[in-house]
């Protein structure tokens, strides 16, 4: 769970199970004192599910939504920023895709 666990973050927004993972988003979590959102990574353990990683954006800005969509192909995910691009100067609200990996 986030450190500042309430409604607002959204935890739990997207959640989405791939093998012996759990991927959970917190669109609205705040990380370096902005609403920007992060996602959180569990694995299964014996008896429960710990957590292995947390991402947060580096250099976002308030209310990106960060994580808003979770999908997979393969070992590589993919989740989504609604509006990590709109005070880019391109006149329009704009997001971005970021693939990764849990290992």
């Amino acid at each position: 769970m986030p450190k500042q666990a309430h409604y607002d973050l959204r935890f739990g927004s997207r959640v989405k199970l791939k093998n012996n993972y759990i991927f959970i988003s917190a669109p609205k979590e705040i990380s370096n004192n902005i609403s920007s959102g992060s996602l959180y990574i569990y694995q299964k353990t014996p008896g429960y599910y710990q957590r292995v990683k947390t991402l947060v954006p580096d250099g976002a800005e308030e209310g990106d939504y960060w994580a808003t969509n979770i999908a997979f192909d393969g070992d590589t995910f993919l989740f989504t920023s609604y509006f990590a691009l709109r005070n880019a100067g391109q006149g329009s609200e704009r997001g971005v895709a970021y693939f990764s990996s849990v290992e």
